[in-house]
């Protein structure tokens, strides 16, 4: 054991191009305040947060990565990075309890291979094997081994190691039966589904590429080769949400937006848990929203969306509220941008390099039409107090020194308006370096917003 384990840090340092990659890393995940550890800290709250309110079957296979954003703030992950933690989210307690069950026979059937093999050859072999599994699920309780194919692939072929050990030696002085997969019927059978598997995995690597290309079409605004290719995607892979979806968004740059209504609808079935697709499809029915029954379809759709993913969608938001003021509900348009307050106005989106590149803008926005809509009902001091929210997380963020300036002109503020554009010249990121002599203009006149 001594003589592995050396030979095993020896192969990975010689398997990693820097030696000390290995010493940073670890380092880096025994550190409670590194990304690293917050991040999963926080993937792991949303799993038992999901497990919460879905404990029986979870919320379904497949449906962490939209599900979790009603838990947390940080943008989407893919997976809790914790096999078992996203099983129980995802499949409740009855996939965790059938999860146990697979682990706890791999577990019996390594334990009477090592007890078969104890006085022979193989032993090192069978006791490798079974090290190995446990290293492998070890790994899969800190991270998603699963969604990288070869890692799953080795350990099904260990697994399979051990029931080909196990069938090769049938009962001996322990007394145990050997399996009955060597009969073979069995063995067609199972050959027959490893055929069929392998020919649907081929169709849906197909129908990927397919989905790939028409993605890459549509970046060069070819709408007509876009459709194609995701409808092309959607015959290989029926049960792919994002291929209507995508169809659907092709279609509307084609001038065919009714065309695209059934093809979102189609997708709202085939993924209940994503946000998306109930929001799409408001965005698509939002020119019809002048007729009453259109107008209710169009909130309940928004609701939904907001309610699977409060944190993600801020247009959904803006849309809620425009749906409520164009109906005269002036009230509830204002309760929509107090609840995106709760979600926006707390948490550091633009002091955060992923939400801001992916979320901030579209926050952004949101409440510049919070303001304006502020301003129409109520007093620009108001406005200005909801555009400092925004100046709050990013004082350099120009587009906000430009509203609260219109909104001073607007009421013949000049002073006040002037100041707003110096204390946003000031801020800029190019500025921040130079520290000028203060003019009498900002000497007379305080910031328009603190920082």
């Amino acid at each position: 054991m001594a003589i592995a384990a050396a030979a095993t840090a020896v192969m990975v340092t010689l398997l990693t191009h820097t030696p000390g990659t290995v010493v940073m890393r670890s380092a880096a995940v025994l550190d409670s305040g590194s990304s690293s550890i917050q991040d999963r800290l926080s993937f792991w709250q949303s799993a038992v947060g999901i497990f919460r309110d879905y404990p029986l079957t979870g919320s379904g296979p497949g449906t962490f990565a939209f599900v979790h954003g009603k838990y947390q703030g940080r943008y989407y992950a893919q997976d809790a990075h914790n096999l078992y933690l996203q099983i129980l989210a995802e499949m409740g307690i009855v996939g965790t309890i059938a999860l146990v069950l697979v682990l706890t026979s791999l577990g019996a059937l390594w334990l009477r291979a090592l007890r078969r093999s104890r006085r022979s050859e193989e032993y090192a072999l069978m006791a490798g094997v079974g090290l190995s599994l446990i290293a492998f699920f070890l790994h899969s309780a800190v991270e998603m081994n699963w969604h990288f194919p070869a890692n799953p692939a080795v350990a099904f072929a260990l697994a399979g190691v051990l029931v080909w050990y196990d069938r090769s030696n049938p009962s001996r002085a322990d007394g145990v039966p050997g399996t009955v997969i060597g009969r073979p019927a069995l063995r067609g059978g199972v050959v027959l589904l490893l055929v069929v598997g392998m020919g649907a995995v081929q169709l849906l690597r197909i129908a990927d590429v397919e989905f790939g290309r028409g993605r890459r079409l549509v970046s060069v605004r070819q709408w007509s080769g876009a459709y194609q290719r995701f409808k092309g995607a959607m015959v290989l892979n029926p049960l792919d949400a994002r291929a209507p979806s995508a169809q659907a968004v092709a279609l509307q740059n084609l001038g065919q937006p009714a065309a695209a209504l059934p093809l979102i609808r189609r997708s709202m079935v085939l993924d209940r848990m994503n946000a998306y697709y109930p929001l799409q499809l408001a965005e698509a029915l939002m020119p019809g929203s002048g007729k009453a029954e259109t107008a209710r379809e169009v909130e309940r759709l928004l609701l939904h969306g907001l309610d699977l993913d409060p944190f993600h969608y801020p247009e959904g938001y803006r849309r809620l509220a425009q749906l409520y003021v164009g109906g005269g509900r002036a009230n509830d348009a204002h309760a929509v941008y107090a609840r995106a307050a709760v979600y926006y106005g707390s948490r550091s989106i633009a002091g955060d390099p992923l939400l801001r590149f992916r979320l901030w803008p579209r926050v952004a926005a949101l409440f510049s039409e919070w303001a304006a809509f502020t301003a129409s009902r109520g007093t620009t001091d108001e406005a200005v107090a909801v555009l400092d929210m925004l100046l709050r997380q990013d004082p350099t963020w120009q587009p906000t020194y430009r509203q609260i300036s219109d909104l001073y002109l607007r009421e013949g503020r000049r002073r006040e308006a002037a100041s707003s554009l110096v204390a946003g010249w000031a801020e800029r990121p190019d500025n921040l370096a130079y520290s000028p002599r203060p003019s009498r203009l900002s000497a007379a006149f305080p910031r328009a917003y603190p920082r």
